[in-house]
């Protein structure tokens, strides 16, 4: 969440954001993304159906169709490439293999999968 409000900061949007945020629209994009819809209609009927469970994303508020196409629209996408680079740097720094995978590659003289390389 620190990291978004540091996207966000760093392009102020040019459009006046009154209740839904764009903390509001990533969460409503990747609800949508994590259960397959591909059309508003599809996302905002989704959204309704779990209205009484959004709360622990964040959203308070019912979302209708407008909101998410205005949104989207109007929204500065520099925000959100922002944020996935920040979410893939610190992507990498995880470790990607358990402890027997790791001792498989340095086994064979490898730092890291072959495939990995960079």
């Amino acid at each position: 969440m620190h990291t978004f409000r540091r996207c966000v900061a760093k392009h102020p949007s040019k459009y006046l954001v009154l209740k839904f945020s764009h903390f509001d629209q990533f969460s409503c994009m990747a609800f949508a993304q994590l259960i397959y819809r591909e059309s508003l209609r599809d996302i905002e009927i989704c959204l309704r159906a779990y209205n009484s469970k959004l709360y622990h994303l964040g959203i308070y508020e019912r979302v209708s169709r407008s909101t998410l196409a205005d949104t989207n629209k109007t929204g500065d996408v520099h925000i959100y490439e922002n944020f996935a680079l920040a979410l893939i740097k610190f992507a990498r720094k995880l470790p990607i293999w358990s402890a027997a995978g790791a001792s498989q590659y340095s086994a064979a003289g490898e730092s890291h999968p072959p495939h990995l390389s960079e």
